[in-house]
């Protein structure tokens, strides 16, 4: 019997550049927690007088694959916190006494919010329907009263008085973000997504990519939320993606806006998207010139505008990306893992933009559907964008990253046991540290070796690969199952033509390996399915 191999696309990156950043900053955090505060990730989240309100999410880690365990009821967050910080006190009130439909949307996980003032905006989320007896992407806007809600889970009293729903379909998104310029808000990307997720495609659910920007107006009535002036802009190009980063932006002009940063998936490629997009009040621009190669998934990120050289810079914590940097050498892994990468994108005065990582770290795989709350004593543009010009002081604390997935490995989505990652019950303290201009950072290189499967299934166990351009000297190769067993390693030189033939072993059993391509500055690794 034949084995069949399915292999994804990659490349080999060279490591070309390293040069001078401009960076005036680097970033240091330090963790604590506060007892009786559990971990929570991809939530929504406001504040008021230094003290935070967390509502909805998961309070588990990576999702698994299996359509049963995907996404269970008992993993839904539940309860809404209150949290102060500064004396780390924490007061809970659960979901049990709110109307069916708002109960339901508020226990949601990847819903989108803005917090206008006092008002938190939460539009759609993904969570299971008791009432209809399916996981549904919720077809709400809810308006919640955020002192009010505070005030009263501190003082055990009802909270239904607090909370004004409206309902559309426009509103059943997930996995989008939530913007808002002058008094329209923006409803960016995301999908439609009702049934159990199944990484095979299969028939336990449908999702459908909003592929849009939905703007409107949101009006608070007597017991409803009210939207006016809906308007559709649609641009699959631009606007099929999700779990992305939407980054507040001032633009060289002084004009206000968002960066729509990477995301997943490609339409035809299950990889993620490299090129952003610029939202402003009455246009967009698909930037495909631009490669973000560091950042991938939503993440925590914040903003930081400099208006002296008129530098606009967006900082990633974390996260997912599809490449990294492992001993100065960019690594691009296929299988988009859980990285320690802070990555910065600058936007200069002739919008230019370029994209940098940070010396220093992450302590950890964390930040991966995190959020940040902010030191609001600090000048702030806008939403929540740092104004870095009228700032004092060498270090600055921007605020506190809480909740996200930690994960303990690069890649656990696959592995079969579920400790490999959890929800997060850390708090990180987020410092600017000014530093002198042009510090050593590395940048990202623009021009990848590209790499192709010229069969795909592969017959036999033989590998056959065309690189753009024909390397002379030998490559390393390694086939690794996941926990780190070597099962093939050897060097090979392409051919004139810059094919390379691996002879892959035939006593490989089913199941997902990893294989590794490196030379001296460069290094690749995709993920391999084996089926017998």
């Amino acid at each position: 019997m034949h084995k069949n191999f399915i292999v994804l696309v990659f490349s080999l990156v060279s490591l070309t550049a390293f040069g001078q950043s401009g960076l005036p900053f680097t970033v240091e955090l330090d963790s604590f927690t506060i007892s009786n505060l559990e971990g929570v990730q991809s939530f929504a989240k406001a504040q008021s007088s230094n003290k935070w309100l967390i509502i909805g999410g998961r309070t588990n880690g990576v999702h698994p694959p299996q359509p049963p365990f995907a996404f269970e009821t008992q993993y839904e967050n539940k309860t809404i916190f209150v949290v102060e910080p500064t004396t780390q006190n924490v007061w809970k009130a659960n979901l049990t006494n709110l109307p069916t439909p708002i109960q339901e949307q508020m226990s949601a996980t990847n819903a989108e919010f803005y917090q206008n003032g006092d008002t938190l905006y939460i539009i759609g989320g993904y969570s299971y329907s008791p009432s209809l007896q399916l996981h549904i992407t919720h077809p709400y806007v809810t308006a919640i009263n955020v002192p009010g809600l505070m005030n009263a889970i501190i003082n055990n009293q009802n909270i239904s008085a607090f909370f004004k729903q409206g309902q559309s379909p426009q509103m059943a998104v997930t996995g989008g973000q939530l913007g808002k310029i002058g008094d329209t808000f923006y409803l960016v990307s995301g999908q439609k997504f009702t049934g159990l997720y199944n990484p095979n495609n299969g028939v336990s659910f449908s999702q459908a990519y909003t592929k849009s920007i939905r703007k409107f107006k949101l009006a608070l009535q007597a017991d409803t939320v009210a939207i006016l002036n809906y308007e559709e802009i649609k641009d699959e190009n631009s606007f099929r993606r999700r779990d992305y980063n939407l980054v507040p932006q001032i633009f060289p002009t002084g004009e206000y806006g968002y960066m729509l940063s990477s995301g997943v998936f490609q339409k035809d490629l299950n990889l993620p998207y490299l090129s952003p997009t610029d939202i402003r009040a009455n246009t967009y621009q698909h930037r495909p010139g631009f490669k973000q190669y560091l950042s991938h998934y939503h993440s925590a990120k914040f903003g930081i505008y400099d208006a002296t050289p008129k530098k606009m810079y967006s900082v990633f914590l974390g996260g997912m990306a599809q490449y990294y940097y492992q001993n100065n050498t960019l690594v691009q892994n296929d299988s988009v893992p859980f990285v320690k990468t802070i990555s910065v994108v600058i936007r200069d005065s002739l919008d230019s933009l370029t994209e940098v990582a940070l010396l220093d770290e992450m302590p950890g795989l964390i930040g991966s559907n995190a959020e940040i709350f902010y030191n609001d004593s600090l000048p702030f543009i806008h939403d929540h964008i740092l104004d870095l010009t009228n700032i004092a002081g060498d270090t600055i604390l921007v605020g506190h990253m809480f909740g996200g997935i930690e994960s303990h490995e690069l890649n656990p989505f696959f592995l079969s046991h579920n400790t490999a990652s959890l929800a997060s019950n850390k708090i990180y303290t987020i410092k600017l540290i000014r530093t002198i201009v042009g510090m050593q950072s590395p940048k990202v290189p623009e021009h990848p070796f590209d790499i192709t499967l010229l069969s795909n299934p592969i017959l036999d166990g033989t590998l056959l690969a065309k690189l753009s351009e024909r390397l002379q000297s030998p490559l390393n190769i390694q086939v690794l199952s996941q926990d780190g067993k070597v099962f093939l390693q050897q060097r090979k030189t392409c051919d004139y033509n810059g094919i390379l033939t691996i002879k892959l072993p035939n006593n490989l059993p089913s199941g997902i390996y990893f294989l590794t391509l490196s030379q001296e500055g460069v290094f690749a690794r995709t993920k391999l399915f084996i089926n017998k």
